[in-house]
């Protein structure tokens, strides 16, 4: 009776939504208030503003927060800084190895004419991975984790909301492609089917294939020893391509392509090379 007439309950009382004129104006009134009381406290004793500022003064820090809001911002934005200072090259240079960002190169597949996940394998993804390989020896697939919890599934669910499925070979693609990936339980279960089909490609005599799969790694290689990239309980995928990117170099690969478009991975190998020897790189 209480859903039927859609009576508030206490477990579904929301807080009231501030405008952002309002919360500018209640901002500004603290501010003026932080003042005047620095202000007066100067009249009777030596103020210094270096050492007022050590401390937090206020509820939410500035730097970090904005209308009492964490702070958002563009990542992509350092791209543009790294780029007026490097020249970029359209044409990709021979690598031996190449590493790749998995949940960016889902994103830049979409399904097309396939109707189930099997043939989203077969037309879209196999033919991209076999792809990769004719210009490298080795492809290594880096996979992001999703933890319960995580600081991380806030800020996702703000892009907004999808449907579950289970992903199965024989699972229909929804039609909506762009919201599948917004349930975080969607992405794990393809992620992972996508990482055990992977290895299992027909690949050339002599090539390596490595695919991430939860924490541990799957590989097409005669390699039994994969401590140097297991336990991989990262849940960004930019922490692991570094590792994945030493595993390949330490295996005698040196020219190694990174594909992604997260701006953290461009930032965090620029700042690792410029710490290696020239002949290294």
């Amino acid at each position: 009776m209480i859903k039927k007439n859609n009576l508030p309950l206490l477990s579904t009382l929301g807080k009231k939504c501030q405008s952002k004129e309002k919360a500018q104006v209640a901002s500004l009134k603290e501010d003026c208030t932080l003042f005047s009381q620095l202000y007066i406290a100067c009249q009777c004793r030596d103020g210094n503003l270096d050492e007022f500022f050590k401390y937090e003064n206020q509820p939410w820090p500035p730097t970090l927060s904005q209308m009492n809001q964490l702070r958002g911002g563009q990542k992509a934005d350092l791209v543009k800084c790294l780029e007026m200072i490097n020249v970029s090259e359209a044409k990709q240079p021979p690598v031996d190895a190449i590493i790749l960002d998995g949940a960016v190169a889902v994103q830049m597949m979409a399904p097309g004419v396939a109707r189930t996940f099997g043939e989203y394998i077969d037309m879209v993804f196999e033919p991209f991975i076999l792809k990769q390989l004719e210009s490298a020896s080795r492809i290594n697939i880096v996979w992001d984790l999703y933890w319960k919890n995580s600081l991380k599934s806030t800020m996702r669910e703000k892009r907004g909301s999808g449907t579950r499925r289970k992903v199965f070979l024989s699972t229909c693609i929804p039609s909506n492609w762009q919201s599948f990936p917004r349930i975080d339980d969607n992405k794990t279960e393809l992620f992972s089917l996508l990482a055990q089909q992977a290895v299992t490609l027909p690949i050339e005599e002599g090539k390596e294939l490595y695919s991430t799969c939860g924490d541990r790694v799957l590989t097409s290689a005669d390699r039994s020893d994969l401590r140097s990239l297991e336990p991989c309980n990262h849940e960004e995928a930019e922490i692991c391509l570094l590792v994945h990117v030493l595993d390949a170099c330490s295996s005698g690969h040196h020219r190694i392509l990174i594909k992604t478009k997260d701006a953290d991975v461009v930032v965090l190998t620029v700042s690792v090379a410029e710490n290696l020897p020239a002949d290294e790189i």
